[in-house]
């Protein structure tokens, strides 16, 4: 079985934004990352099967500790688990300026729209480390176009123009490699369809 991710890469080939692409990748933001590939028309599943882990791209070295035992990965920053984690680091700031403490990344997610200071900076950082995610996968994997899946794709305006510069700016020298990031405009049940769809065929025929 293809894993979450892979299906929403095959999903985006066959259905979505990727149609008449080669090459493009999808991040699944979730309780952690995912990393769905798509090389020359392929899914990419590297020689364990199991598809590329990509969200274990150690991206930083702040002392983020990572489920996969290791501090710095990507994942470990960019994802819901890594906003609760902002959040509880954060307490103390909203409480010196009078403030209520987020419940959770969807009351940030608010706080934020809302012009809080300290909610728009942890996005601010989000948007930075995700630019640096990007430009480690546009080295590595160069996809034409990186789609954006899963449970913050509907906050993508508190960091997608701020990551969109951010890219940009660290692949000046190559700006031949800079892939176009979009939202994928799928749900969930398309990557479902898709994952069944790549399962039985075996393989990824994209749609002309």
């Amino acid at each position: 079985m293809q894993n979450d991710a892979a299906a929403a890469a095959a999903a985006e080939g066959w259905l979505g934004g990727a149609r008449g692409l080669r090459n493009w990748m999808v991040l699944t933001f979730g309780t952690g990352l995912g990393t769905g590939v798509v090389i020359d028309g392929e899914l990419f599943m590297g020689g364990s099967g199991l598809g590329p882990e990509a969200g274990h791209f150690i991206i930083t070295d702040r002392p983020y500790r990572c489920g996969c035992g290791n501090s710095g990965c990507a994942e470990a920053v960019l994802s819901g688990t890594a906003l609760r984690r902002r959040i509880v680091e954060n307490r103390a700031e909203w409480k010196r300026r009078g403030r209520a403490v987020p419940a959770d990344p969807e009351q940030l997610v608010l706080r934020a729209r809302a012009g809080d200071v300290v909610a728009k900076r942890i996005f601010a950082e989000f948007s930075e480390m995700l630019a640096r995610a990007i430009h480690n996968y546009a080295v590595v994997f160069s996809p034409q176009k990186i789609f954006f899946s899963g449970g913050l794709k509907g906050e993508s305006d508190l960091f997608l123009p701020r990551t969109t510069a951010l890219v940009a700016n660290l692949l000046k020298g190559r700006p031949e490699i800079e892939p176009k990031l979009e939202v994928s405009s799928l749900g969930r049940e398309a990557s479902v369809l898709s994952g069944a769809w790549v399962a039985c065929s075996g393989t990824l025929k994209k749609s002309e």
